[in-house]
C-alpha cells in the first residue's frame, strides 16, 4: 500500500522486493501485483522499480478513470 494519504504501513517497495525474491526462488514466473495507493506518482514509481521483473501491476484506489494502460519493459500497467 502506498504512503500518501493512507494509513501508516511498511515500505511497499521493500516489502514487495522481499516477497518477490521468495516467489521467484520458488519458481513462480507469472507475477501480478495489486498496488493500492492514492497518488499516481507512487504508482508510477512502483512500476518503474519493478518493470521487467513482474508480469503486471494494477494500481488501485483510483477515483477517476484514466487511460494510462501501458507496457514498460514487458510489464503491463494499469
Amino acid at each position: 500500500m502506498g504512503h500518501f494519504g493512507m494509513p501508516q504501513t511498511d515500505n511497499a517497495i521493500s516489502k514487495t522486493e522481499e516477497v518477490l525474491q521468495a516467489v521467484i526462488k520458488d519458481g513462480v514466473r507469472n507475477i501480478f501485483i495489486d498496488f493500492h495507493a492514492e497518488s499516481t506518482s507512487e504508482k508510477y514509481s512502483f512500476l518503474h522499480y519493478f518493470r521487467g521483473r513482474v508480469s503486471a501491476i494494477g494500481g488501485t484506489h483510483t477515483h477517476v478513470g484514466t487511460d494510462d494502460l501501458m507496457i514498460v519493459s514487458s510489464t503491463g500497467f494499469v
